[in-house]
């Protein structure tokens, strides 16, 4: 498979405008500007997604979490749009005085 973004960030390299990122299996085989990659398309097998204006960082693993959201299934409407969701979440969030219902439950238990 390869990604293809308008910038790529390499852990270990500037930035690269309109780059790309081979990946085989679960490992990334190559980083590097759209025009080189594009010549290692035959060998590389997998579609070509093109990302458009994204930024692209190959390795980075995105770990965060958000606990307080567990406190709200249930409460929400699944939204149309990601504008929508993050509205409803933070108009539920300024209504909370306190912990949360359900957060209050699990301190016992920490």
């Amino acid at each position: 498979m390869i990604l293809r973004a308008r910038t790529v960030v390499p852990v270990t390299a500037p930035p690269i405008h309109d780059g790309a990122v081979w990946i085989s299996g679960h490992q990334i085989r190559a980083v590097g500007p759209w025009s080189e990659i594009q010549e290692i398309q035959s060998v590389a097998s997998g579609p070509v997604t093109d990302l458009g204006a994204v930024a692209l960082f190959p390795g980075l693993v995105n770990a965060h979490c958000h606990l307080d959201y567990t406190a709200m299934t249930g409460l929400l409407m699944p939204p149309r749009e990601f504008p929508d969701w993050i509205k409803s979440i933070l108009t539920l969030k300024s209504q909370w005085t306190d912990l949360p219902p359900a957060s209050k439950k699990q301190i016992p238990a920490m």
